[in-house]
């Protein structure tokens, strides 16, 4: 089975898509509030109480791309390679939720 995210904004579905469209529509998003593209990459992974998470943090080879000012409003954001605080700094940017649900593709 595939995993699939709903994207939720302001208590309403945006989409439920591939994990990897969910990403880049939150890239968007970013690059819509900053002026710039960041690179992201994603995941799910199985919490303690095994419940499936979406995670978004900035790919490491985008760091490459980036310069001094860049990487500096990202730090602002708290949008990182720090997965954990990368996705709850975008939840509370842009009040959003993420449910991974299984879909068979």
């Amino acid at each position: 089975m595939e995993k699939y995210v709903t994207l939720i904004q302001n208590k309403k579905v945006v989409m439920t898509a591939h994990q990897a469209d969910v990403r880049e529509k939150i890239e968007h998003m970013i690059m819509e509030k900053i002026g710039f593209f960041p690179d992201m990459q994603e995941h799910v992974e199985e919490n303690e109480d095994d419940v499936e998470e979406y995670f978004v943090c900035v790919h490491s080879d985008a760091y490459g791309d980036l310069d001094d000012g860049d990487i500096q409003k990202l730090e602002e954001l708290n949008i990182t390679m720090d997965e954990e605080a990368t996705t709850e700094a975008v939840k509370m940017l842009f009040d959003l939720q993420f449910q991974v649900v299984e879909m068979i593709a």
